[in-house]
């Protein structure tokens, strides 16, 4: 299984890693599908990349109507079921990192 590893102290907000994410999970070059998310703090002048943070509790499972996540039991990694999703984003709502 291929994990996503980010380095928050190197980020400088090009956010290309937006782009590339969305092109290889989706086809198509669109941030707004993309698995990370880079915020942005103007008044420090950071850049965050933010990822799932696999939590132990995972509320995104709980916030989806339509059963489109699930934790694999052998690595408790939060799977994303693509045919079930319809992109409501129900879960990056009750995502406490937002992701």
């Amino acid at each position: 299984m291929n994990v996503l590893v980010t380095y928050p102290e190197r980020c400088v907000g090009c956010r290309i890693c937006e782009q590339w994410c969305s092109w290889k999970h989706e086809g198509q070059v669109n941030p707004t599908k993309s698995r990370i998310r880079v915020h942005r703090v103007h008044s420090k002048y950071l850049n965050i990349p933010v990822t799932c943070m696999q939590c132990s509790k995972s509320p995104c499972i709980a916030a989806c109507r339509e059963g489109a996540l699930r934790k694999d039991s052998a690595t408790g990694a939060v799977i994303v079921d693509e045919e079930k999703c319809i992109g409501c984003r129900r879960c990056v709502r009750a995502c406490p990192y937002g992701a």
